[in-house]
């Protein structure tokens, strides 16, 4: 996938217009969409492993963490790097 400013902007459209409201199990919606995106690079078509959800058991909404690991090409390098995002749609009201 080739990421040009174009791309971007058609990758943004397409999230955004996801409906994702905070505290309900519409939060899903973009996750799941994310995840098939990455689905589809060649790193997670040969390591599918790699991309999971971790479902928080005791939310009552049965929301999920997406996850997604890229391991490096060094053998026994203990250094890794965790990105943190956070993706769902919070109302307008309070502002």
């Amino acid at each position: 996938m080739k990421l040009d400013g174009d791309r971007i902007r058609e990758l943004t459209l397409d999230l955004v217009g996801i409906r994702s409201v905070v505290g309900t199990s519409e939060e899903n919606h973009v996750s799941e969409r994310i995840k098939e995106i990455l689905g589809t690079l060649p790193y997670f078509r040969e390591n599918p492993e790699h991309l999971f959800y971790v479902e928080n058991k005791e939310d009552p909404a049965g929301r999920k963490s997406l996850m997604a690991m890229v391991r490096g090409r060094k053998d026994k390098n203990p250094k890794g790097v965790v990105l943190i995002g956070h993706i769902d749609t919070v109302g307008t009201s309070d502002y």
